[in-house]
């Protein structure tokens, strides 16, 4: 019987433990909008919860690409974003991020499908796609993403030593030291 109590006390203090990884689907509360503006569109998801699902719709984009204007946080889990063309060639993929514009790679102009995928996110959901005529902007005049960075002007990942270092080095480099 001791043994049982014993049992019954450990599966209580273990299913408490995952109380917060019930798996949740955007609700009505979440605020899901989607907002078209002339040719560009808008969409966002606030106060997720464990979200993990996809969400998927289509837009007119009278351009071949598009800028992604992302400004989503989601402080957990992940938020994958993919765009198909009008004959449904992917023209992007990519992560949501927070304060980050993007550039497609060329498409067929027409109805585009946005699939969304969402696992254990918590958090927002925002971007806006808005057509782009012609070619982006050369990559430097952009402001560098990680990806596009020489390595050895890339940001160290190991402690808050290195990454000290690696901030004098570079600001020392910038000044012509």
């Amino acid at each position: 019987m001791r043994r049982l109590r014993v049992l019954l006390l450990l599966a209580t203090a273990g299913t408490a433990g995952c109380a917060d990884s019930v798996i949740t689907v955007i609700q009505p509360e979440n605020d899901r909008t989607i907002t078209v503006s002339g040719d560009s569109i808008s969409y966002i998801v606030t106060d997720m919860e464990n979200v993990t699902q996809t969400d998927t719709f289509t837009w007119n984009n009278p351009a071949e690409r598009l800028t992604l204007l992302h400004q989503s946080f989601l402080p957990h889990g992940y938020g994958l974003l993919v765009i198909f063309d009008a004959v449904g060639t992917v023209v992007d993929s990519t992560l949501l991020e927070y304060q980050l514009t993007t550039y497609s790679r060329a498409g067929v102009p027409g109805t585009w499908t946005i699939l969304l995928i969402y696992s254990s996110a918590w958090g927002r959901a925002q971007f806006t796609l808005v057509p782009l005529v012609g070619e982006p902007p050369p990559a430097e005049a952009r402001v560098p993403s990680v990806v596009e960075m020489p390595a050895a002007d890339r940001r160290p990942t190991s402690g808050a030593g290195a990454l000290a270092a690696w901030a004098k080095e570079t600001d020392e480099k910038r000044r012509g030291r």
